[in-house]
């Protein structure tokens, strides 16, 4: 008999809550060691990290060392906790085996009505159900409660499976079970009926220890049947078969005979088996068969009217029943002496036994009515202490959502934080934009500053190349004038010399005498004429140099400038450019990264208005994925090769997806979610996703292989499909996502996490869809959680 305590339990409760964290290294090695306590304060801190399996684990080991230490309170109170955890995490095979441990705890304190609430719920669990020795505790779990025709049923039904799978002899094993219920119940025809088919079991195979039995209880059955004869007739037989073997205890087989010949009214025949009965009984290793045995032989003697010898049974009977303290036979000996003596006229002792016997029949039913309080107050202590033990598993998992919704708050707080930094970056991003832009633009206005700079150059160059060309033509006219100058004063000159000629003529001497003088002014008139068209000519000459040289100087001055200022605007242009190229790499990779978070439509949609309206599809193909254990997968990876893994298989979906026109929703952990079918829908979306679906569980498997060869523990994937409508939309308003909606979602991923790992799950909607194109094999229904059952399909690949 056990109490449950919960001092253990509450005590580690309390230290739960003010414990720190415990890092790995120390919950591996109190994980590794057997004793109780440690793996209780071990399973404090895997609680604050809420990993399920090594929760679960660590129960199963405090459960393992509770049995070996006959901890059964420690025991019982983990084994609750685990129903609780199972009931969280669905796993029903593990979940029947609780059941049924508990439902052994439960028949082990006599409080039959609760193991047969376990069994039964363990029964519609297991796979295993109506095997033998489940069968066999709903049996006896009725037994206890005194329900032998409930108990008889499932007897029988473990003899018919049996049967069925051609367990021979341990059908003949429950059939003798089934023989001594029948019996407690009073049904002795029945009880015949299965001996006789035991004894005819067992007599092809010739004379045995077990056919020596049937014959005897065949006898049994008889002379409570009150048929002695028979019941004679198959003690003799076994009488015979012990001359060769001592098959039945003899001092038993001669008490039975003895009890027969009573029956039939042969008392010498009768006394005469109990005396051999009497010597083949040990008195020191049997005393309580020979004691039995004398209070036997004295109701013989007794009904037979042998008072005395009766008197002198019950004497020695009750010497022995004394020795062994057994206080039922001693009462029965007390009453029988107080009869005889009563038939004696000896009233006084007849008066003393009678109290005797009294006494211990009190004795005996107040020891019975303690044993019963005692059952009761332990069946209601431990009722008490389920009951603080459920209050304890609700509030830990009230301090357990507490736990998630500060977890939540804080991931909220992360991600508002988050968006305010790619707010932040967006404006600086925008900021460095326009900034990029008004550079261009200033770069474009110097540029045309420059350009008509160059202009305004270019047009004084030619001022002055036209300035060049209207001196060189003044100088031109110059000389042109001198020549028809000399041209004139030669003809002059040619005239003067004829007129002087003709004076000569006509006034030789006036000449003759003037001739002199006119010679001399003429050549001082010469002289002066050709002095001022000398210095005229040299003047111009010396400017038409000077302006010559200036023009030339002045011009390689601003070719010079010119080519300066060229250099400068190539390089302004080059800067242009540049910054061009460098806010269209910018554009790209802003229009890259919306991309990747939206399909091209719906972000063509936010650009050109700002927002994106839902959208209803009436079919989509929604593609579920997740890795199996993950958590002891990541154990002994830091972030960084955590991370390339999980990169490793989401890049190879992605591309996948994006060969079959498949828009990735999002990745929450290890899982990864798609959909197909959406923005733009089509009538080829469930056949896409689940070519997508054989590509990436190939990869898995390939990629495992590269991992085994490594050494290395390999990733495997559950993945499910369902398709249905849903609702598909953009939300957030600065920090935009792409999501879907809808039962579909949630069927889908239930789809998933009812399937197998390395394999394509698929429901009848799906495969409806697809089953012209691809083998599958049928699941039939299948439980999903909250879902109910749902057919299932497989795809072979």
């Amino acid at each position: 008999m056990v109490t449950l305590t919960l001092g253990l339990l509450v005590q580690s409760n309390f230290s739960f809550a003010q414990a720190g964290e415990v890092d790995s290294i120390s919950l591996r090695r109190f994980l590794s060691s057997n004793d109780l306590d440690t793996l209780q304060y071990a399973l404090r801190g895997i609680r604050k990290t809420g990993n399920a399996s090594q929760i679960e684990n660590c129960i199963q080991k405090i459960i393992t060392n509770g049995i070996k230490n006959n901890a059964r309170s420690i025991v019982h109170a983990h084994q609750m906790q685990l129903r609780d955890h199972y009931n969280k995490h669905p796993n029903d095979e593990k979940l029947a085996h609780v059941l049924l441990s508990m439902g052994d705890f439960y028949l082990e304190e006599e409080i039959p009505e609760r193991a047969l609430i376990c069994y039964k719920e363990s029964n519609e669990l297991s796979r295993n159900n109506q095997k033998p020795p489940l069968l066999l505790r709903l049996s006896n779990s009725h037994l206890m409660m005194e329900q032998l025709d409930s108990a008889l049923i499932y007897r029988n039904q473990i003899l018919e499976y049996q049967k069925t799978n051609g367990l021979k002899w341990d059908a003949l094993a429950t059939k003798k079970e089934i023989v001594s219920l029948l019996q407690k119940a009073g049904k002795h025809e029945a009880a015949l009926k299965y001996n006789i088919q035991i004894k005819d079991s067992l007599e092809p195979h010739g004379e045995s220890a077990s056919l020596a039995i049937a014959h005897n209880n065949i006898g049994y059955n008889y002379n409570l049947l009150k048929d002695y004869k028979a019941a004679l007739n198959h003690f003799q037989i076994v009488k015979k078969m012990n001359k060769k073997n001592k098959f039945i205890d003899q001092g038993e087989l001669f008490t039975n005979m003895g009890i027969v010949y009573s029956n039939l009214g042969d008392l010498n025949n009768a006394i005469d088996y109990l005396s051999k009965a009497e010597k083949k009984i040990d008195k020191k290793t049997k005393p309580q068969a020979l004691a039995n045995l004398f209070h036997l032989t004295s109701t013989i003697y007794y009904i037979n009217g042998d008072i005395h010898n009766a008197l002198l049974y019950s004497n020695r009977s009750s010497e022995l029943a004394k020795k062994i303290n057994d206080s039922n036979l001693l009462q029965e000996n007390y009453l029988s002496i107080a009869n005889i003596y009563q038939d004696l006229y000896e009233f006084d002792k007849a008066f003393e036994f009678q109290q005797k016997h009294l006494y211990i029949k009190d004795s005996t039913l107040l020891e019975e009515r303690s044993l019963a309080q005692s059952r009761v107050q332990n069946q209601n202590q431990i009722e008490k202490s389920e009951k603080e033990i459920k209050l304890l598993l609700a509030d830990q998992e009230v301090q357990s959502l507490l736990i998630n919704q500060l977890k939540l708050e804080s991931e909220k707080l992360n991600l508002a934080s988050d968006k305010l930094k790619l707010e932040a970056t967006s404006r600086a991003s925008e900021l460095e934009l326009l900034r990029k832009e008004q550079e261009v633009q200033d770069a474009v206005l110097e540029n045309q500053i420059l350009s008509a700079e160059k202009t305004k150059q270019e047009l004084a160059l030619a001022e002055q190349k036209l300035i060049t060309q209207k001196a060189g033509q003044r100088l031109l006219a110059s000389q042109q004038k001198e020549e028809l100058f000399q041209a004139e004063l030669k003809v002059n000159q040619a005239l003067k010399k004829e007129r002087e000629k003709e004076i000569a003529l006509l006034t030789k001497d006036k000449e003759l005498l003037t001739k002199k003088q006119k010679i001399d002014q003429l050549q001082l008139a010469q002289e002066a004429s050709f002095r001022n068209t000398a210095y005229s000519v040299g003047s111009l000459l010396g400017l038409m140099l000077l302006m010559f040289l200036g023009g030339l100087l002045n011009s390689r001055r601003i070719n010079k400038k010119l080519g300066k200022q060229k250099t400068e605007i190539e390089k302004q242009r080059d800067q242009i450019e540049s910054s061009k190229n460098l806010i269209e790499q910018e554009k790209n990779k802003s229009e890259s990264l919306l991309l990747n978070i939206l399909p091209k439509q719906t972000a063509a949609e936010l650009k050109a208005q700002g927002f994106s309206k839902p959208k209803h599809y009436n079919q989509v193909s929604v593609l579920f994925s997740d890795f199996s254990n993950f958590t002891s997968l990541s154990e002994g990876l830091n972030a960084e090769e955590l991370l390339k893994i999980v990169n490793l298989h989401f890049s190879a979906f992605d591309a996948i997806c994006e060969k079959y026109n498949i828009e990735k929703i999002k990745t929450i952990g290890d899982a990864y979610m798609c959909a197909s079918g959406l923005p733009i829908e089509n009538k080829t979306h469930a056949k896409d996703i689940v070519f997508a679906a054989i590509e990436m569980q190939t990869f898995v498997k390939n990629n495992n292989k590269k991992r085994q060869a490594q050494n290395l523990k390999p990733w495997k994937m559950r993945l499910g499909i369902h398709t249905g409508p849903i609702i598909a939309g953009v939300v957030g308003s600065k920090k935009f996502s792409y999501d879907i909606w809808g039962d579909t979602v949630n069927t889908a991923s239930r789809i998933e996490s009812s399937g197998d790992l390395d394999q394509i799950n698929i429901s009848s909607t799906t495969y409806n869809l697809i089953k012209d194109d691809f083998k599958c094999r049928t699941r039939g229904k299948i439980k999903a959680k909250n879902k109910g059952e749902l057919e299932m399909y497989f795809v072979e690949f």
